[in-house]
């Protein structure tokens, strides 16, 4: 399994072993979101137990866990609501396990947070509690995984960097990098990091995966881990999303699909089958945007917010702590963003609010 420290993108289950859900909420769990702050927002991300999200001005704001410096503001202490990091301009940021990546408007690539593994990409194995430039050139799209981390150039080259135990980096090896290393020589569109195992989109909208594969995460049939891309199907595909060992999917046409573990409902397929070894479609609706963490997975339509997988802190948001095995509305309206953390979400609805639901132990909840 993946060496995940404190916090791990772990369901409240067993593996095979589904394990009943208390009457009562748990500690700083909070059932059905709850707006954070009105205001015009565009981007969020979650980690494990930190949250990150842009505003259309740009403006970079955080909240969460903080042991590690992952909100980035300059402390270890937790943070309970969403404070302004810094007075640069973004453009894109991801939340890893206990990191934080961001590209800036003028296209350079920061980092800061947990280093134990070189998932900053600076050289180094120090945790940095500010954003650190990681390099000068002109980046459009970041990935954060448990430890690793993964990076798109303008040009459309992949880079990827940080701990490299499951060949989640891609570059044929099992070596930690603690520097960006380009993967292969194709252009992506988008990626998407899991746990130890990553789910990208190339430019000509094919779908591949690479890393971990345990549980079937990468969608090609088997359970053998891949340490370079693996092409897993060819169709028009818009966005990915990978939790701990399922991943999740949107076509070009809106459709959902998802593969992978399935003991807790994550993949969404209403069935009880332990794990899907390629991508199934999950009902029949078209979906906005998509998001998966630990064993639970979110979901954006134009008439609603959606959860399913594991909810034993209400992650899943739908009112209750029952877990659940196909899509299950939390909340009306439409929306156009969603981030799932270890056990907690944030979304963005079309009016530009900030919402958010589940575990608020590490102030991730942000209000």
């Amino acid at each position: 399994m993946p060496r995940t420290g404190t916090y791990r993108r772990w369901a409240a289950v067993a593996i095979g072993v589904v394990v009943a859900v208390a009457a009562a909420a748990p500690a700083g769990a909070a059932v059905g979101p709850r707006r954070i702050a009105d205001g015009d927002w565009r981007a969020v991300s979650a980690g494990a137990a930190h949250s990150l999200a842009l505003r259309s001005d740009g403006s970079l704001w955080a909240w969460g866990m903080n042991r590690w410096g992952q909100v980035g503001n300059g402390t270890t202490r937790r943070v309970s609501r969403p404070v302004r990091i810094g007075s640069a301009r973004w453009i894109a940021v991801a939340a890893g396990m206990g990191h934080s990546l961001g590209i800036r408007a003028d296209g350079t690539l920061w980092a800061w947070g947990d280093n134990r593994r070189g998932q900053l990409g600076d050289g180094t194995t120090t945790r940095r509690t500010s954003p650190r430039r990681i390099s000068t050139v002109r980046w459009v799209a970041v990935a954060a995984g448990d430890w690793h981390s993964l990076a798109i150039r303008a040009d459309g080259a992949l880079w990827a960097w940080g701990d490299n135990a499951y060949g989640q980096l891609g570059d044929g090896t099992d070596a930690r990098r603690l520097r960006p290393v380009r993967i292969g020589t194709g252009r992506w569109r988008a990626v998407a990091a899991g746990t130890a195992h990553n789910v990208g989109i190339r430019s000509d909208r094919t779908l591949w995966a690479w890393g971990d594969n345990v549980h079937s995460q990468l969608g090609d049939g088997t359970r053998r881990a891949r340490r370079w891309p693996t092409k897993v199907t060819a169709g028009s595909w818009s966005s990915v999303a990978a939790g701990q060992y399922h991943s999740v999917a949107l076509r070009s046409d809106g459709s959902l699909w998802a593969w992978g573990f399935n003991v807790s409902g994550q993949v969404g397929d209403g069935t009880r089958t332990l794990r899907r070894a390629r991508p199934r479609p999950v009902g029949t609706a078209r979906w906005r945007a998509v998001a998966a963490a630990g064993t639970h997975t979110l979901g954006a339509r134009g008439d609603g917010l959606f959860g399913w997988g594991d909810n034993a802190y209400g992650q899943s948001g739908d009112l209750t702590l029952l877990m659940r095995r196909s899509p299950a509305r939390l909340a009306t309206g439409s929306w156009k963003a969603v981030a799932a953390g270890q056990a907690h979400g944030v979304g963005i609805s079309d009016d530009g609010s900030l919402w958010a639901w589940g575990d608020n132990r590490d102030g991730q909840r942000g209000g």
